[in-house]
C-alpha cells in the first residue's frame, strides 16, 4: 500500500504540475495535468492502482542506448488532478505553493466542464494560470 504521504514525498521529488494549451487553432485551450516520472515501473503501477492516472514509458530517443527506461504516470484533467492534490496536497512540501494555485485559482475559478466549450474570460483566465504556475517551476530555493 502507497501512503499519501509517501506519493507527497514522491511527488515533491519526481513530480510535475503543468498545463498544457490543445485543440484546434482557433477554439485552443489550457488543460491541466499532474504526472509522476520515475525508472521504477512497480510502484508507479502501485500508485496507478491506489490513486489513478495512466501509465506508459518515456523514451529519449537521444540517449536510448544509456539510459534507463524511464516511465510516466499521469493524471489529466480537472477531476483526475483535483482528486490527486486532495489527497497529497496536505504532505507536500516542495510543490505545496503550485498545488495551492492548481486547487484555489484554477479548480476554484477556471470553471468548465470537460468536453464543454469554456468562455473567453475562462481561457484568459487559464492563459494567466498557466503563466503563474510556470513561474513557480523557475523559482530557485537556495539556503
Amino acid at each position: 500500500m502507497i501512503s499519501p504521504e509517501y506519493l507527497a514525498g514522491l511527488f515533491d521529488g519526481e513530480g510535475c504540475l503543468y498545463s498544457a494549451q490543445c485543440g484546434k487553432k482557433g477554439s485552443r485551450n489550457f488543460y491541466l495535468y499532474a504526472a509522476l516520472t520515475n525508472t521504477h515501473l512497480p510502484v508507479l503501477k502501485q500508485v496507478q492502482i491506489e490513486y489513478g492516472g495512466s501509465v506508459s514509458r518515456k523514451i529519449d530517443k537521444r540517449r536510448v542506448e544509456i539510459a534507463k527506461a524511464r516511465y510516466n504516470l499521469v493524471w489529466s484533467g480537472n477531476r483526475q488532478v483535483e482528486k490527486l492534490l486532495n489527497i497529497i496536497g496536505p504532505y507536500l512540501i516542495i510543490k505545496k505553493e503550485q498545488a495551492e494555485l492548481v486547487l484555489n485559482e484554477w479548480l476554484g475559478k477556471a470553471e468548465g466542464v470537460s468536453h464543454v466549450p469554456v468562455t473567453n474570460e475562462q481561457k484568459t483566465l487559464r492563459q494567466e494560470l498557466h503563466l503563474k504556475l510556470q513561474a513557480l517551476k523557475r523559482i530557485e530555493f537556495v539556503q
